[in-house]
């Protein structure tokens, strides 16, 4: 079942980082526990990282069903870095799905 989870973090003042995601779970509660497990050990990495201690994330997570607008949030989580005007065209981020040269 597609689902389209969404996050953001103030890992320092000056660093917003919000991040979109399409991912689909297998079990019922999967994509919870994906996203509670990542944003933990990525919390644990930063903190040690920069020596720091507190609260990393602003907000828990917001999970969206998006069984009959998969595609829409597919282009949406894309075209998510132009609108930011972070890059110019979704294909120029290589971190992005649109990177990925079609089969």
């Amino acid at each position: 079942m597609p689902t389209a989870a969404q996050s953001s973090s103030t890992a320092t003042p000056s660093c917003r980082t919000t991040f979109n995601w399409v991912v689909t779970g297998q079990v019922e509660d999967g994509v919870s526990r994906f996203m509670q497990h990542i944003m933990g050990q990525y919390a644990q990495y930063l903190h040690g990282r920069l020596n720091r201690r507190g609260r990393l994330w602003q907000s828990r997570f917001f999970c969206l069903l998006v069984q009959s607008h998969f595609f829409a949030a597919l282009a949406y989580v894309d075209l998510n870095l132009v609108r930011a005007q972070i890059v110019t065209q979704a294909t120029a981020y290589s971190w992005g799905s649109r990177a990925i040269p079609a089969p």
